[in-house]
């Protein structure tokens, strides 16, 4: 009977050292698996701040777009508003040449014997 005690004995102290073992396997697993989140949490953050950082600065560069193309928007505006007022002058300056010439267009459509000399174009570059 001592002997069917010793059996067994040695049968549950394997079996205890199984589970044992089996234990600290698993602890040593779960300890693994928290380093690594804790790792990839660490990595999620580190690259969340970057992401942050990183889409200020777009905001940032964007505003700056912004900011040089209404500065842009508004000299163009006014070289544009120079250049039209320049013309208009030029026209109100010129057009009395114009139809000057154009009467005298048609009062030489009229009677083609005249010269060409006595037009006021020839006339103006002559001066």
């Amino acid at each position: 009977m001592s002997d069917d005690w010793l059996a067994k004995e040695l049968r549950l102290n394997r079996k205890h050292e199984e589970i044992l073992a089996k234990r600290e396997a698993l602890l040593h697993g779960e300890e693994s698996y928290y380093d690594s989140q804790h790792q990839r949490a660490a990595t999620f953050t580190s690259s969340y701040h970057m992401a942050v950082r990183r889409n200020q600065q777009l905001l940032d560069e964007i505003d700056k777009a912004k900011v040089r193309l209404q500065d842009l928007t508004e000299q163009e505006d006014r070289h544009f508003n120079r250049i039209k007022s320049d013309y208009w002058a030029m026209v109100k300056n010129t057009l009395p040449h114009w139809e000057a010439e154009l009467k005298e267009y048609k009062r030489r459509k009229k009677s083609p014997s005249r010269s060409r000399e006595s037009s006021p174009r020839m006339l103006h570059f002559q001066k």
